[in-house]
């Protein structure tokens, strides 16, 4: 574990996350969203404005997703479509390509996704929990020139 932690905290990489708190969000709208849709727009429109603020957004940004069936792939490709057609928040075309991955093609960004999610998830369920795992992901996140990470790499809903 310390080894991964060491990793993870010397690998040269930038977090774009969100999170969408389902018990809020089913509170709060009496027809509330989609939460994975919305958590993919989310994504999408923040790591826009990551590559915006680099002037990278000439050329289209492959996203690789894991796949997770013909079904689940076809719908997540639907919605993932819609919001790089300009349906979100910002109301225009998003220059992302969805690529699916078989988790068996054992890619290092997949990994890293799965590594980050859960000390993220915990840290937002248990703040006041001890969590070392979050504290390195934590340095990773996009912040805007301020350093603010909320609005920037984190996106939490509502």
């Amino acid at each position: 574990m310390e080894d991964l932690t060491t990793l993870m905290d010397r690998l040269p990489y930038i977090l774009v996350a969100s999170a969408i708190n389902k018990v809020k969000l089913n509170y709060q709208y009496s027809k509330p969203y989609n939460p994975y849709s919305f958590a993919i727009e989310l994504c999408l429109e923040w790591a826009f404005h990551y590559l915006q603020d680099r002037s990278e957004t000439d050329n289209p940004t492959h996203v690789l997703v894991e796949s997770r069936g013909r079904k689940e792939d076809t719908d997540l490709e639907q919605v993932f479509l819609s919001i790089c057609d300009g349906e979100n928040f910002l109301g225009h075309r998003l220059p992302f390509e969805v690529v699916f991955v078989d988790k068996k093609q054992n890619l290092s960004g997949l990994q890293l996704a799965d590594l980050v999610c859960h000390p993220i998830g915990r840290y937002l369920l248990k703040p006041e929990q001890n969590n070392r795992a979050y504290e390195v992901v934590e340095k990773k996140f996009h912040r805007g020139t301020d350093g603010k990470l909320r609005g920037y790499g984190l996106k939490i809903f509502p």
